[in-house]
């Protein structure tokens, strides 16, 4: 794809024009991780596409498609006063309509650097059933509450208090969640601060590299959720035939360390005789 592309001047210049929207997107959005993974699925599928003929019609689309996000990322209200923060839910575009959504806690983050930050927590039902949670997170302007961070309402994700930390050095911010069933996969937000503002932080690139480095015949198949004080984490492990439910192929503990606004996988340690089940 890459060879196919820079070769040629009209996928080229396609090409900058996705790169362009692909970044007004992740600026505007109050939800910028799910967008860079859906991006980065994007370029996998396409990687082995050397075809000019079909590349362009992959990227005519893809770009349609950025068009219209930004067309609703715009739409987004993005300021509230606090009596509206703490008694209406703030949106995203296209949230599903089925769910209700409340104000279920509203509370303040430490100052940083004279910014403050507070938050709200939603419960999303339906029915009288929770469907999930969410979190808000808002920065204290004198024109009022300026939404910064909402991750995107997808069912069955329950995100929790946000905090802040420290990590190696940088200064995090946390969402935290993770998403019901088998997997209990983690759905976290982590935003590190920089140069004044939060950047969002790639959280799950790395799980590729883990992947690649397990001993073969072994996969992941539930949720990892790392220390970001310690930068540690560890993981069960699974055989082809196990079951969801308990893996038998040991456990690893990893390392990670940060790589600009990234985080990578340092060091595995694997424990074959390791297991929790």
């Amino acid at each position: 794809m890459e060879r196919t592309v820079c070769s040629n001047p009209k996928l080229s210049a396609m090409d900058d024009r996705l790169g362009e929207r692909f970044s007004s997107a992740l600026a505007l959005s109050p939800d910028p991780a799910p967008l860079r993974d859906e991006q980065r699925q994007w370029i996998e599928k396409e990687k082995t596409n050397s075809d000019p003929g079909r590349l362009a019609t992959v990227y005519f689309m893809q770009i349609g498609y950025f068009d219209r996000l930004l067309a609703r990322l715009k739409a987004v209200k993005r300021v509230f006063t606090e009596k509206d923060a703490r008694t209406l839910c703030p949106s995203m575009p296209d949230e599903s309509a089925d769910a209700a959504c409340k104000v279920t806690g509203f509370g303040t983050l430490p100052p940083l650097e004279g910014h403050t930050y507070v938050y709200s927590l939603l419960k999303y039902t339906s029915n009288g059933d929770v469907l999930g949670t969410g979190a808000a997170v808002f920065e204290r302007m004198s024109s009022g509450l300026k939404l910064l961070f909402l991750p995107d309402y997808d069912g069955a994700i329950f995100f929790d208090a946000p905090k802040i930390l420290r990590s190696d050095g940088r200064t995090v911010l946390c969402i935290y969640g993770s998403e019901s069933g088998t997997g209990n996969f983690n759905r976290e937000r982590l935003f590190a601060w920089r140069d004044s503002r939060w950047r969002d932080v790639d959280t799950t690139s790395w799980l590729d590299a883990l992947q690649r480095r397990l001993p073969k015949g072994l996969d992941v198949r539930k949720g990892i959720y790392p220390d970001y004080t310690r930068m540690t984490a560890q993981t069960d492990l699974w055989r082809k035939d196990d079951g969801e439910a308990c893996g038998t192929g040991g456990q690893a503990d990893l390392r990670l360390k940060w790589s600009g606004d990234r985080i990578v996988l340092d060091a595995l340690t694997f424990h074959p005789d390791r297991r929790d089940c």
